[in-house]
């Protein structure tokens, strides 16, 4: 039986499949990592630190924590330049990346 909002959801969306996570593969990012890897003593590391005053010469940077490197970056992962893999927790950023990245192969 659906909820009220899942009703009202599937009239406004007509017949969409909407994925869950439940019902997406197992493969939907294959190279995505099994959990967080901090290789740094510590979160920013030295390298984000040293990239974080570069980017001070022409931006406040204040406004970031770390400094992420989106090539790498996977799935719900942020990989930061010094190679901290982290649980994306800030609006998926780190799925924009890699759909970037993808689409230019």
């Amino acid at each position: 039986m659906l909820s009220r909002r899942s009703t009202a959801l599937a009239k406004v969306w007509g017949s969409r499949n909407l994925a869950t996570p439940a019902s997406l593969p197992k493969d939907f990012f294959p190279d995505e990592p099994t959990g967080p890897n901090v290789l740094s003593a510590t979160v920013p590391g030295p390298k984000s630190k040293a990239a974080s005053e570069r980017i001070a010469q022409f931006q406040d940077n204040r406004t970031h924590v770390l400094v992420a490197d989106y090539a790498k970056s996977r799935g719900n992962y942020l990989v930061d330049v010094d190679g901290n893999e982290l649980l994306d927790v800030f609006a998926q950023i780190a799925r924009f990346g890699s759909l970037f990245r993808d689409s230019m192969d």
